[in-house]
């Protein structure tokens, strides 16, 4: 007789620490949970035992699926499980466990299993498609957490001539951002702009005589003063992510690293980027512009500090 549950395993290309982080901070789970196409608003994430975590997962054809994950066991960072249920708050659907196995080499075994009441539940969801939900879902944790080839990462610093509370300020205040953010030459609209974890930055950049160019910022990590962490995407006027309007294969997502340091009244910044759940041709795309990235980043500097200058 068939056992009744689900095992889903991968092999993910990151250190196991760096995994259960994946797992465990809303800031960076909301970008790979789900399938192909999917994503998620997360309203509440308490992850201890006992917590809950409530979400809603956003097909790609516009259904909405309310979800939540009470947490049962933390053993960080090698396991955990947990209820799921759906638009009953009282009654699990399945329980569930996610292993991570450190394999060395920076590569960590992950195992996900879905324990179900019976044979025939778990007919169902092999039916409504739940082992390539999952694969696909494991899939995108490796796309997301794995580094990009250090060739293919994109590296610049530039020192400014500011105290440090200055330059944190321009970078995390919407009316000091717009007033440099972008490429030389270009007026920058912010529509929205909500700096923290999780928090999301909206813009137009607009050059006379043509239409503007959307991009968002998707925060992850902030750290006062320090460093931010955040996801560059080029947009639509709605937010959606597109892709740029100059290459075809240009990755949708390259994730940012700005650290920030303060000596003599300078204030240093180092910005390190590659691209996520990218393909190679991405990637390799991204990396061939590394020079018209740097001129343009040295013009975005230039701008920074040329408005520092003024606020003086």
């Amino acid at each position: 007789m068939e056992t009744p549950e689900i095992t889903i395993t991968r092999t993910v290309h990151a250190q196991r620490q760096r995994v259960w982080d994946m797992f465990t901070q809303a800031e960076h789970i909301q970008h790979w949970w789900g399938p192909n196409g999917f994503t998620n608003s997360i309203s509440e994430m308490d992850v201890r035992v006992g917590g809950v975590w409530r979400y809603v997962m956003h097909g790609p054809d516009g259904t909405n699926y309310t979800n939540w994950i009470r947490y049962a066991e933390l053993e960080a960072p090698a396991r955990m499980a947990y209820a799921h249920g759906g638009d009953d708050p009282e009654h699990a659907e399945f329980h569930a466990e996610v292993t991570l196995q450190d394999l060395g080499d920076s590569t960590t075994q992950v195992t996900l299993r879905l324990l179900l009441a019976s044979a025939e539940q778990r007919a169902k969801l092999v039916e409504f498609g739940a082992v390539q939900g999952g694969e696909q879902t494991l899939a995108r944790l490796d796309a997301y957490v794995s580094a990009t080839p250090a060739a293919q990462r994109f590296a610049i610093s530039h020192s400014l001539t500011a105290p440090m509370a200055q330059v944190w300020q321009a970078w995390s205040e919407p009316e000091r951002f717009a007033q440099w953010w972008g490429p030389a030459g270009c007026a920058l609209e912010v529509k929205k702009m909500d700096f923290r974890s999780g928090g999301e930055t909206h813009y137009a950049m607009v050059w006379p005589g043509v239409p503007p160019m959307w991009g968002k910022f998707v925060y992850g990590e902030i750290v006062p003063q320090q460093s931010i962490e955040f996801i560059n995407s080029f947009s639509n006027e709605a937010g959606d992510i597109t892709r740029a309007p100059f290459f075809d294969d240009w990755p949708l997502r390259v994730f940012n690293t700005v650290t920030f340091s303060e000596h003599d009244g300078q204030t240093t910044i180092s910005l390190r980027g590659g691209p996520i759940q990218s393909t190679e041709a991405e990637r390799s795309r991204f990396a061939e512009n590394f020079e018209s990235m740097a001129q343009g980043f040295g013009g975005t500097f230039a701008q920074l500090e040329a408005y520092l200058l003024q606020k003086k």
